[in-house]
């Protein structure tokens, strides 16, 4: 790329990339790609750089520090530009209200406690808050996440608060030279979605896995949302 192309132009052609891998994940195992969303994690980056992204077409943006994320939301809200935030990193109880109402849909929440306190400001604000629970099938203790045994529980839980509504599953696989490494872990979210959708009557259309190292592997698993930030910005 040219050191002469504008901000605008140089995420444009990033992304023009990352949708024809996309597609060609999609196009292996008989997926229609438009079951696929792009949500581009934010974190670290600027509101300008946001800006310029959210210009050259891009629409979902991943953020996972509070106090960071309201202080870009703040920048850009005004600015008309069609931004659909998601929170996609670990969240206190205590960050909640900084989330809440400004976030379309919450990746990452995983435990009662959290979802309870969405719940309540969700209901204060008079909304309704998609959310995903967060999985932990690598069992690092240095990702967030249920057990996939404890998942189930959760959204029993949640399905009875009026201020949220549970609509998929979330995961973060472990970072690795070769994708196939982690094929199992992202196919493992989508039985477990499977099976939870048939225990629980609920529909639970998305599954937020895959990240710039390993997006393909999991669209072909099943993916409805890959956060990409690398390929994206760097």
């Amino acid at each position: 790329m040219s050191d002469a192309m504008s901000p605008e132009s140089r995420i444009a052609e990033r992304w023009q990339s990352i949708e024809g891998r996309i597609c060609d994940a999609c196009a292996a195992v008989g997926r229609d790609p438009e079951g696929v969303g792009l949500v581009a994690v934010s974190k670290g980056r600027s509101a300008p750089e946001i800006a310029a992204a959210a210009r050259a077409g891009l629409q979902r943006f991943g953020e996972s520090r509070p106090q960071e994320f309201r202080e870009k939301f703040a920048l850009l809200e005004d600015l008309e530009l069609g931004i659909e935030w998601h929170f996609v990193g670990r969240l206190q109880p205590n960050k909640v209200r900084l989330v809440v109402g400004a976030c379309t849909m919450i990746h990452s929440v995983d435990d009662a406690d959290l979802a309870e306190t969405i719940d309540d400001r969700s209901r204060s604000l008079d909304i309704v808050t998609p959310v995903l629970v967060q999985v932990n099938l690598s069992g690092e203790s240095t990702k967030g996440g249920v057990d996939s045994g404890e998942a189930g529980e959760l959204l029993a839980t949640m399905r009875t608060m009026a201020g949220i509504r549970p609509v998929g599953l979330m995961t973060m696989a472990p970072d690795v030279d070769d994708a196939e490494e982690v094929r199992p872990l992202f196919r493992g979210l989508a039985e477990l979605a499977e099976q939870l959708r048939r225990e629980l009557d609920l529909e639970l259309p998305h599954l937020s896995m895959g990240m710039t190292g390993d997006f393909e592997v999991a669209v072909q698993e099943g993916a409805t949302l890959v956060r990409i930030g690398r390929a994206l910005f760097e």
